[in-house]
């Protein structure tokens, strides 16, 4: 929908994100629109949706000093931007976790999903 900027991931994909954000040092958060152009609208929304995936983490516990909200209201697509789809697909929050023990969080998303790999 236009001018959305919730930020509802599935339960499964809050888990993993919560597991990841508690094992990271640092985390970006980067909101994103299917502007053309950037506008003062865009970047609104986009600053918006980072804003609220930041929220979420902060209202489960992660420090908020270890997390960094920026927007980018156009470009750097991830899908087609002259399709329906596409324009859906590049309406989005990018959260990226650094400096992460991987194995470590492997094995507690592991242990979270009962899957465990030989």
């Amino acid at each position: 929908a236009l001018g959305r900027s919730g930020f509802n991931p599935s339960a499964k994909l809050q888990a993993q994100l919560l597991a990841a954000a508690r094992d990271g040092k640092r985390i970006e958060i980067r909101g994103r629109t299917d502007g053309l152009a950037e506008n003062e609208g865009d970047k609104k929304i986009s600053m918006q949706r980072a804003l609220n995936a930041r929220e979420f983490l902060v209202s489960n516990g992660i420090d908020p000093s270890k997390i960094r909200a920026r927007y980018l209201a156009a470009g750097d697509y991830l899908a087609d931007n002259k399709t329906a789809e596409g324009r859906k697909q590049n309406r989005r929050v990018e959260i990226e976790t650094l400096d992460v023990d991987v194995a470590a969080l492997e094995l507690k998303l592991s242990m979270t999903f009962g899957q465990h790999s030989s």
